[in-house]
């Protein structure tokens, strides 16, 4: 049994009838032990989707946000996403704004001062 898939195992499930006891034993093993690993894979998953932005990151977001014109930002929001760092994801997105107000007050303030 340790050898089907989820499905197969089902099916064992369904077809009770055609399986000695010892058999279908192992099957519910089986089982128990495929969702005992899909909850530790989904909380391994919702931990991931929560991690912050590391410091790195963040700067290179804020100070690369003078790059926005460049497909580089979306690039590295969507590498953040499929990874499954949601947060980390989003971050990126704040830090990259703030980072492009911060270019626009620094060009403000330097046209003020040379004007």
């Amino acid at each position: 049994m340790s050898g089907l898939s989820a499905r197969q195992l089902l099916q064992v499930l369904v077809n009770q009838k055609d399986y000695v006891p010892e058999a279908l034993d192992a099957m519910r093993q089986e089982l128990e032990a495929a969702e005992a690993e899909g909850k530790r894979l989904s909380e391994v998953a919702a931990e991931r989707a929560d991690l912050p932005l590391e410091k790195g990151w963040e700067y290179a977001y804020f100070f690369g946000a003078i790059l926005v014109c460049t497909p580089f930002i979306a690039f590295l929001y969507r590498y953040h996403g499929e990874k499954g760092y949601h947060r980390r994801a989003q971050e990126s997105l704040r830090m990259t704004f703030l980072g492009i107000l911060f270019y626009i007050a620094l060009l403000s303030t330097l046209h003020r001062l040379l004007a």
